[in-house]
């Protein structure tokens, strides 16, 4: 939103974190906060409803999911965990479900308008090998983030095995 608006690091208004969707939506309602950042599907019956409503939009150059450990976790448990959700994101990317089983489940789930999930599960895609880390993903993040002010890059550069450790991940 920074580069959207053009502001630099002096002009970042301040920001109160308010947990929880609920929290936030209330915290909306009783006036107490004016402007709020959700992602868009997930406001969308508040705003079909009339409790909230939509005022722009602010694409992150980054994808939505991502996965994070601490450095003291197990990297075998990491690993283990990786490869299970790799098989279940692989399932659930699959045609037949994004037609059907995956509409009804998120629908249910999520309290969503299946019209809605379907838009939703068209836009979306899903990494299949959890353990591959796009360099090119983590560059550009890193370099958006320095843009707006949030971090600054070393004098030699950004190095993407920093961030990544290669012992659970292989960067590609």
């Amino acid at each position: 939103m920074s580069l959207q608006q053009g502001w630099g690091p002096e002009d970042q208004p301040s920001f109160e974190v308010k947990g929880s969707f609920k929290p936030l939506r209330d915290s909306v309602n009783s006036g107490e906060t004016s402007v709020f950042l959700w992602e868009w599907f997930t406001t969308k019956p508040f705003a079909d409803s009339g409790e909230v409503r939509f005022i722009g939009s602010v694409y992150t150059p980054w994808p939505c999911w991502m996965l994070a450990a601490s450095p003291s976790a197990d990297e075998e448990e990491v690993k283990q965990f990786l490869a299970a959700l790799g098989e279940y994101t692989t399932s659930f990317d699959s045609k037949e479900k994004r037609e059907t089983e995956n509409v009804a489940y998120v629908s249910k789930t999520f309290n969503q308008q299946e019209s809605d999930v379907k838009e939703w599960l068209s836009t979306v895609a899903w990494y299949h090998d959890l353990a591959k880390v796009e360099s090119k993903v983590v560059l550009e993040t890193l370099q958006t983030l320095e843009k707006a002010g949030v971090v600054k890059a070393p004098a030699a550069g950004w190095n993407i095995s920093d961030f990544v450790n290669e012992s659970v991940s292989t960067i590609v």
